[in-house]
């Protein structure tokens, strides 16, 4: 799918029959686990336990094949759950749309329960991106400093030019992440006041904020 493609997927809104064969699963874990609730993966898997999804292998290392086979199981029943939960179709069911997010990793983590809207304030694209550019453009100059003293200077030119080339791209960087920041700060101040202007509640109507991004639309 291009780029093209998927702009067009968005702008239609979701699909019909995305997470369709997971919303029951979606709507058992809502009604444990409804908007706002924290949990452990250890009560994700209880919870997954009573439901028949998997079964935990007991008394195995955290580093053993049948673990890293259960943490496989917890991902996919995850994505199943993402798929399902956050479609407006959660909505004709009776439950509020939802993601599960990570707020601490591993096994000893913690979770959080969230709608739509929020996990969009607090999501980023650009964030991680920059994060990594500056990590490799950082190992790029200790690697350049470990190089034979008598480098010729022309290979060392071309090393400060692509140094410089990725200063240049943490720049550009850096402005999308200012747009990014600003775009979803206006976006979401509108979203509020179009919410005020209507009455909504933040508790009951929140997750009907963004009908255009989450409905059906015409297929």
């Amino acid at each position: 799918m291009t780029a093209i493609d998927n702009a067009n997927e968005f702008r239609r809104g979701a699909r019909k029959n995305r997470g369709a064969n997971h919303r029951e699963k979606a709507v058992q874990f809502s009604m444990k686990f409804p908007v706002g609730c924290r949990l452990t993966p250890a009560e994700f898997d209880e919870w997954a336990e009573e439901q028949g999804y998997y079964q935990v292998p007991r008394d195995v290392s955290r580093d053993s094949n049948e673990w890293l086979g259960h943490i496989q199981r917890r991902h996919a029943l995850k994505t199943q759950l993402f798929m399902a939960g956050c479609h407006s179709a959660m909505i004709a069911l009776g439950r509020e749309p939802f993601v599960i997010a990570i707020l601490s990793q591993g096994d000893y983590g913690l979770w959080e329960v969230r709608d739509p809207q929020t996990e969009l304030e607090k999501m980023s694209i650009v964030e991680p991106i920059r994060s990594l550019s500056e990590t490799i453009t950082d190992h790029l100059r200790y690697l350049s400093e470990s190089l034979p003293a008598n480098l010729a200077q022309e290979d060392r030119d071309l090393l400060n030019e692509i140094h410089h080339r990725s200063l240049e791209m943490l720049h550009r960087i850096d402005a999308e992440l200012r747009w990014e920041r600003t775009t979803k700060e206006r976006l979401f101040a509108k979203i509020q006041m179009n919410q005020a202007l209507r009455g909504d509640s933040a508790n009951s109507s929140r997750f009907k904020a963004l009908p255009e991004l989450i409905d059906d639309g015409e297929e």
